[in-house]
């Protein structure tokens, strides 16, 4: 069995960086997503966002989840939002069970790109 390659990419703007993920988000790879969330909120300055980009993700564990609060967390105490796309039906679940749906800015992809 193969496991599923992620990658994740940090893309600065001017009001938004975006972290855009794709693959399986589980305790392997979540210590690469809590790198790319630092450099991303470590970058912000308000009133910028910061996109995390979740809608190429198929799986999302709960560390990964782990890391989303503590981006959440840091992006409050910075006055920096911190929005999520989810387009996977198994990941929007996962984020309900865990009531992570009242917590997080979950948002739809078009929200940050009104021209796409």
């Amino acid at each position: 069995m193969v496991a599923e390659l992620f990658e994740v990419t940090v893309e600065p703007d001017e009001t938004v960086t975006k972290v855009i993920a794709r693959g399986e988000i589980d305790l392997i790879s979540t210590p690469e997503l809590e790198t790319a969330l630092r450099t991303a909120l470590d970058d912000a300055r308000p009133p910028m966002t910061v996109l995390v980009d979740l809608a190429g993700v198929s799986f999302l564990s709960s560390s990964g989840m782990s890391a989303l609060i503590q981006a959440h967390q840091s992006g409050q105490e910075q006055g920096v939002a911190v929005s999520i796309v989810v387009e996977e039906r198994a990941v929007q679940r996962a984020l309900t069970a865990a009531g992570l749906d009242q917590l997080l800015d979950i948002v739809s992809r078009d929200a940050h790109n009104p021209a796409q």
